[in-house]
């Protein structure tokens, strides 16, 4: 447009560039950089970006004083500016992950997830929706030399903690089940407290390194396994207290969800390593595959952690796409097709706060509910609560109820229910010292 000049640190604009918006027919800016900007005069919206939750983190440096107070997620909006700093009119919303051993990668995490937020803005603008959201959090400046020094400390402090714990601590992992009366709205709320007592453990030999992710499959249970001293996973499955562990020629498989197709039962596994998604069967002792999962997109086959969930002749396939591990995202297709199309809500949800599946949905009497990982510094410990309020071809909503922890342990990071047997299975870890630990972590060849 035209040149841009400072005064009295606002940022304004000449006529030329009034006539331009005018003559073009310009409908919306779009403002990145620093500064503040005059809105006054323009007379369509200006959008613009704020990394930090408005609610308490107004002004800048982005992510320097959510690290500085030990946040564990650094907040983002899209806003339509005015003239008071991060107080407009809230587009859209999203969290990114805080590395406590590291501002750059902080900030690179937080930057990277802009564009999404932009789509998400976009989109609600469109349909002239605003997020109700607080935005009377302090204003921040850029912060003295000794709050700098405080933050570096911590980060160096952090990274040395970071390096001990890959060197010489693994996670030991464990299934427990544990006995379910009933399951209603009221008792979600009161998981937390109910996990952590009267449980027990699947028995499995100790020489394996790692077990986790369990779900059920009708009278089975099905679940990630590895040899010891190796990181590629199997799958397994436990029926009547026999074990049995299905080969799979060095290839990871994890993650193992149940799909039932015209009254057959199938598991969609988390293979996204090596392979685009895949339905597969067991037959005979062995699983063979059934049939490659299609994408409308064709950038959208390499799903991390996948979920259907059937709602009358649709299939809705919740997961993340390769490399997006905090982006959840949303597809829809027809029974008899199996050929996904990318949901118009979709991504539904943008935080390292239940954007990775955690289990099957949850369908009781009050409606569906949906759980997701806590994906922060501490992999697998805990589980966010959703409640699906709206699903269908062009809708989707959820509301978060609040989060599950257990005590003086790790998780659970997987959680699926049987309501015919009247269970709940779950996985937590705690973490052991072993002297060999790094070279497990390494190990990619058995």
């Amino acid at each position: 447009f035209s040149k841009l000049f400072y005064k009295n640190k606002l940022v304004n604009f000449d006529e030329n560039f009034y006539t331009c918006l005018k003559k073009e027919k310009i409908d919306l800016l779009i403002r990145f950089g620093l500064g503040l900007l005059d809105t006054s005069k323009i007379k369509i919206p200006v959008i613009s970006f704020h990394h930090g939750d408005p609610s308490k983190y107004r002004g800048r440096p982005a992510c320097f004083y959510e690290m500085l107070n030990n946040e564990s997620c650094i907040g983002q909006i899209v806003q339509v500016l005015n003239n008071k700093i991060d107080q407009g009119k809230i587009l859209s919303f999203s969290q990114s992950k805080i590395y406590k051993e590291s501002y750059r990668k902080t900030l690179h995490e937080a930057h990277s997830l802009s564009k999404f937020s932009l789509e998400k803005a976009i989109q609600n603008l469109k349909e002239k929706k605003f997020l109700n959201l607080k935005t009377s959090g302090i204003n921040y400046t850029i912060p003295s030399n000794f709050k700098v020094l405080k933050l570096v400390t911590k980060i160096f402090y952090n990274k040395f903690i970071l390096i001990l714990d890959r060197l010489f601590f693994l996670k030991k992992w464990k299934i427990s089940i544990k006995p379910l009366k009933e399951i209603n709205p009221m008792k979600l709320n009161k998981l937390p407290r109910y996990l952590n007592k009267d449980t027990f453990n699947i028995k499995i030999d100790k020489k394996f390194n790692f077990i986790a992710d369990p779900f059920y499959h009708r009278n089975s249970i099905f679940f990630e396994i590895t040899n010891p001293f190796s990181q590629i996973g199997k799958l397994a499955k436990l029926e009547n207290n026999n074990l049995r562990i299905f080969e799979n020629k060095k290839k990871h498989f994890s993650f193992p969800s149940s799909l039932r197709i015209k009254k057959t039962n199938f598991i969609l596994p988390e293979i996204s390593s090596w392979s685009k998604l895949k339905i597969i069967k067991e037959k005979n002792g062995k699983l063979i595959d059934y049939k490659y999962i299609n994408f409308e997109n064709n950038d959208h086959n390499f799903i991390v952690d996948p979920i259907i969930h059937k709602k009358g002749n649709t299939f809705f396939l919740f997961g993340n796409m390769k490399g997006e591990e905090n982006i959840l995202r949303l597809w829809y297709s027809d029974e008899n097709k199996l050929n996904f199309k990318e949901h118009k809500n979709s991504p539904i949800l943008i935080s390292p706060l239940g954007s990775r599946m955690g289990g099957q949905i949850l369908k009781i009497s009050d409606g569906l509910y949906r759980f997701g990982q806590k994906n922060l510094d501490s992999y697998g410990n805990g589980l966010c609560i959703f409640k699906i309020s709206k699903i269908d071809k062009k809708k989707y909503k959820e509301i978060k109820l609040g989060e599950i922890n257990l005590k003086n342990k790790n998780g659970p990071h997987t959680i699926n229910f049987n309501l015919t047997k009247k269970e709940i299975i779950f996985d937590y870890y705690n973490k052991k010292f072993n002297f060999f630990a790094v070279l497990i972590k390494l190990n990619k060849f058995f």
